[in-house]
């Protein structure tokens, strides 16, 4: 069985899992590598993302309606009338509004 992997160079390599004697490989240090290694934060978005995806699993639109509460969040979105034209949406953010306060 082969596998492709991304050294710390950035070189894309080919391992046989199957050789005999089997090789082994070491991952370096996730905080010492550039990109797609490096450690990362609690609060990025697309962890958020994910948690309300796993929260809601079973609900699409629950969950996109959540996705976007997040989204003005961070961004304010909807003062820059991003949902103007979605009233669930512009619902759910007025509630999760009144519910912060």
């Amino acid at each position: 069985m082969e596998i492709l992997a991304r050294n710390l160079s950035g070189e894309i390599v080919k391992v046989d899992l199957a050789a005999k004697p089997a090789q082994h490989l070491t991952l370096g240090n996730p905080a010492s590598e550039p990109g797609v290694g490096q450690l990362e934060s609690a609060n990025l978005i697309r962890k958020d993302i994910e948690k309300i995806i796993r929260n809601f699993s079973g609900d699409p639109g629950q969950a996109a309606i959540q996705i976007c509460v997040m989204l003005d969040e961070h961004f304010d979105l909807a003062s820059n009338g991003f949902f103007e034209r979605d009233e669930v949406v512009e619902k759910a953010i007025l509630e999760a509004d009144q519910d912060s306060d």
